[in-house]
């Protein structure tokens, strides 16, 4: 029988691609979340006391599909979506968020990868 293709688009494959499994995803969060100061990366909303469900890890849907951060339920459906007129400081943090330097993502993932 043959594997399943992996989707870079979807998160899980490609963490699978980047040889992340899900305890691993819970640590790289964790990471990330603690690097953000445990705030969203755009709206800097407190995330400490959230549901994890309502954390989210984001990553690009193009390539190089990397991944980016760690966004509220609100600011990742916001840019999956569509930037929303209604909230203009969101789209000048969002446009920050999208096209900043993430090599620091890259070193944590490498650490993740050697525990």
């Amino acid at each position: 029988m043959a594997s399943k293709k992996l989707n870079p688009r979807k998160l899980e494959d490609r963490l699978k691609q980047l040889g992340i499994d899900m305890e691993a995803k819970k640590k790289l969060k964790t990471y990330i979340l603690k690097h953000q100061g445990y705030k969203c990366a755009i709206c800097k909303k407190d995330l400490k006391r959230e549901e994890p469900r309502n954390i989210h890890l984001d990553h690009s849907h193009k390539p190089p599909f990397e991944i980016r951060g760690v966004l509220c339920s609100f600011c990742n459906r916001y840019i999956l979506t569509q930037m929303n007129e209604g909230r203009p400081e969101l789209f000048k943090n969002a446009y920050t968020y999208l096209t900043s330097n993430k090599i620091w993502i890259e070193k944590l993932l490498e650490t993740v990868k050697s525990e």
